[in-house]
């Protein structure tokens, strides 16, 4: 039998790719693989429970055949600034389709449509500062070229993630 503390130390080392992975500090940067309602939701609770960084910026892109109704319904309600872009990827949802679906769940949300997942990424980084967190998500294409694009290969993991500076408030 493996002791309760033993275990509870173990969980908090797992490191699962693409799952609430932080991948910078100052901003935080996390990226998640969400891609339908429930996993939006659990990642809605999980951020919501671990991160009280402001400004909170959504870089958000989904393939057309999932419900990104109910993932903008799960995630818009934490988060301040809205930033639709497309992967690389024949199947990627429009982004104007995407800020309708977000316009009809929070219409006063500062939403922006940048072009490139890259793009999005720096702009998400911008406004955040050094203080907000800037999560990725909405596809697994999402989640890698964000990773690609902070010099994080495939089956690598990011060195952020051991450290933790102060302003990084995470709740208990």
């Amino acid at each position: 039998s493996v002791p309760l503390s033993a275990q509870a130390k173990g969980l908090q080392n797992v490191q699962w790719a693409g799952r609430l992975e932080i991948l910078q500090h100052d901003p935080i940067v996390i990226v998640d693989a969400a891609h339908n309602r429930a996993s939006a939701r659990y990642l809605a609770e999980s951020l919501t429970q671990l991160f009280s960084a402001k400004p909170f910026i959504l870089v958000f892109g989904a393939k057309g055949d999932k419900d990104i109704s109910g993932m903008m319904e799960e995630l818009l309600p934490i988060v301040d600034t809205l930033i639709v872009t497309q992967a690389v990827d024949a199947r990627a949802e429009n982004p104007d389709q995407i800020v309708s679906k977000a316009r009809q769940v929070r219409p006063d949300l500062s939403i922006s449509i940048v072009p490139t997942v890259a793009d999005a990424l720096r702009q998400g980084i911008v406004l955040a500062g050094s203080k907000g967190l800037v999560c990725a998500t909405g596809s697994l294409y999402i989640v890698g070229e964000v990773r690609t694009e902070l010099g994080i290969g495939p089956g690598e993991f990011a060195p952020a993630v051991r450290r933790q500076p102060s302003h990084t408030t995470v709740k208990d």
